[in-house]
């Protein structure tokens, strides 16, 4: 409302970039005329009032993050949104966002979206959206921080160490590899190993996982030399491995010689031979050689001990005519072994 004497009107707070029609009424006492003619118009743009929404960035891959966002609120628009400045720089630095433009779709609701790809790997990013139109850029988003995917550890486990606890048991020791190389986070690591006169073919070796920087290697070859490498892996997949090193496990009691075989020599001699153990776990010490005639008690045994190089005994001033019974052993510094056949 207007005093009548006035001939011009300010009409405030309307929004930019929208159409308006305007009528005028005179009014006197008696009431109100006829509204004039509509007259139309259309204010002027202004740069966007509002950010984009529902800004996301995720990771593609080891150097590309997908950032995905919504168009302002239309009420916010201003103007005919052009496009969008997408800024991104290093979570950890203060430096100026790099930008890259986007094309504004025209389907409404439509979802827009950019790969910023060349990135380092498992590193963070600070993400921004703005939207422009021909007057201006609009406000930022808040920030959106994510990292790119993980990598696979540059460099192996260093100090890795191995300590023979038995002849069956190996400790294996070692520590991370230095974190600025991992390009992410360690879930674990893998010891591989195997006897070293095999270790040329990748099928004779086993691999123990654990997620600690120590682990005890159980149910190996007794007195047997062992190589061993370590590896950290993350989610992106194995590191490098460690430089082989290596271990014997300790010595033990042997198994039982084999081919153990007796022929009659004389009417009171017989001759024994038999064949190393297949696992003699250690170094061989002696052999020994026990008989007794068949059906005695064992306090009856004879034994006699040989030089680890005697593969044969011949047993004399046995009985005419008796049966006997002939069984040998191995012996280690460990102790004696199982008795053969």
């Amino acid at each position: 409302m207007v005093p009548g004497d006035q001939n011009m009107a300010a009409v405030l707070d309307l929004r930019p970039a929208t159409t308006y029609h305007l009528r005028i009424v005179a009014r006197n006492e008696i009431g109100d005329s006829d509204p004039s003619d509509t007259v139309t118009i259309i204010t002027a743009e202004e740069a966007p009032s509002g950010p984009p929404r529902d800004l996301k960035v995720e990771a593609v891959d080891q150097s590309s993050l997908r950032v995905t966002w919504k168009p302002p609120l239309r009420e916010e628009w201003n103007g005919d949104i052009q496009g969008y400045q997408v800024g991104y720089r290093l979570a950890s630095s203060n430096n100026s966002y790099v930008y890259e433009t986007v094309e504004f779709s025209k389907e409404m609701g439509k979802e827009h979206h950019l790969v910023i790809s060349k990135l380092n790997i498992y590193t963070e990013y600070a993400v921004v959206v703005s939207a422009f139109n021909k007057i201006g850029q609009g406000p930022k988003t808040d920030e959106i921080r994510a990292y790119t995917a993980e990598g696979t550890p540059q460099q192996p486990p260093q100090d890795v160490t191995c300590t023979t606890l038995t002849s069956q048991t190996i400790r294996v020791s070692w520590s991370s590899p230095p974190l600025e190389t991992v390009q992410g986070v360690i879930k674990g690591y893998k010891v591989i190993y195997g006897p070293s006169d095999t270790w040329y073919d990748e099928e004779s070796k086993d691999t123990k996982i654990t997620g600690s920087t120590e682990t005890h290697l159980h149910g190996l070859q007794k007195y047997t030399n062992y190589s061993l490498q370590v590896l950290a892996f993350t989610s992106g997949g194995e590191g490098v491995r460690s430089q082989p090193i290596h271990c014997q496990t300790d010595q033990d009691i042997p198994e039982s010689p084999t081919s153990v075989k007796a022929l009659v020599m004389s009417a009171d001699s017989i001759l024994v031979s038999w064949l190393p153990p297949e696992r003699p776990n250690g170094i061989i010490t002696q052999y020994t050689v026990y008989y007794k005639e068949h059906g005695k008690s064992d306090t009856e045994t004879v034994q006699q001990k040989l030089l680890p190089s005697q593969l044969s005994y011949e047993a004399t001033g046995l009985k005419r005519r008796d049966d006997y019974v002939f069984w040998v052993t191995a012996s280690t510094t460990v102790g004696e072994g199982e008795m053969s056949q």
